[in-house]
């Protein structure tokens, strides 16, 4: 929020966070979970090491972050031109999954009931 610029990114891609309260040096890969039409930008974090512990422990707190990216890029686009999808994910791994269904949901025409999205999502 303050005084941010809007960050411009596509469904499935992610950014490097880097937020001097956890470490001075080091900065982690997220994917982000909004799609472009969102007006917040959001992430899931698994809580999995010393870094995402301490990012946990201060998530009702107001922290600085800098963010670096967006990068990757899904093989396959728009996915608007497809009528059966086919999603796999394991775990946090659906993060991008959520970005890439609600854009397609949102790009799709409405009321288009030929359309066919199939999610498999395993979980421990």
């Amino acid at each position: 929020r303050g005084g941010a610029q809007r960050l411009s990114y596509r469904p499935g891609q992610y950014v490097f966070l880097y937020i001097p309260y956890i470490s001075l040096f080091e900065s982690h890969p997220f994917s982000i979970a909004s799609y472009p039409g969102d007006k917040d930008l959001v992430f899931f974090v698994k809580v999995a090491g010393s870094w995402t512990r301490k990012l946990f422990s201060r998530h009702n707190k107001t922290l600085t972050v800098f963010m670096e990216g967006p990068y990757g890029q899904p093989s396959i686009q728009p996915l608007e031109n497809y009528r059966h999808l086919l999603f796999v994910a394991g775990g946090i791994g659906i993060t991008p999954i959520i970005s890439l269904m609600r854009d397609y949901v949102h790009r799709s025409t409405a009321g288009d009931k030929s359309r066919h999205v199939t999610l498999i999502w395993a979980l421990r």
